[in-house]
């Protein structure tokens, strides 16, 4: 189904691929998170739920500065890179600082409603799933 509005320049990237590179990405955050946080946490003595509360908020962090800063330098995320996918605005031009970091914060809330946001990308034209459409992004193939 192809929508009204899609622009028939990008080639927009399928939910397959998007999968893929996102776990991708979710590797490398985690394998960073768990080195830093064995490095520089895990040697503190903190209470159960400080340290949880601790791990779960830099995991955030991290993963926000992950995600913001390669969008932002390279249109995509190293998992987006090795997909050939990247991620740009509706003129197919790069996001921009604000729009970077904007959209892995709309992905958040993919995980408050269970991922059940990427599902939008089955039935868009444009294949954007729920953040896609807060951050007004478009994930196309490279060129």
């Amino acid at each position: 189904m192809q929508s009204i509005f899609a622009d028939p320049a990008l080639a927009y990237a399928g939910l397959g691929r998007r999968i893929v590179a996102k776990i991708i990405d979710w590797v490398i955050v985690a394998f960073l998170n768990q080195t830093f946080h064995y490095a520089l946490v895990g040697h503190t003595p903190l209470d159960r739920d400080t340290f949880e509360s601790t791990i779960a908020l830099t995991a955030m962090l991290f993963s926000l500065a992950y995600n913001g800063g390669f969008l932002e330098r390279f249109g995509a995320t190293p998992g987006k890179l090795l997909l050939g996918i990247k991620v740009v605005r509706k003129d197919g031009e790069p996001l921009g600082t604000g729009r970077a970091f904007a959209r892995p914060l709309a992905e958040f809330l993919n995980v408050i409603i269970c991922y059940a946001g990427y599902l939008f990308a089955l039935f868009d034209g444009e294949r954007r799933a729920l953040h896609d459409h807060i951050a007004g992004t478009r994930v196309v193939l490279r060129s």
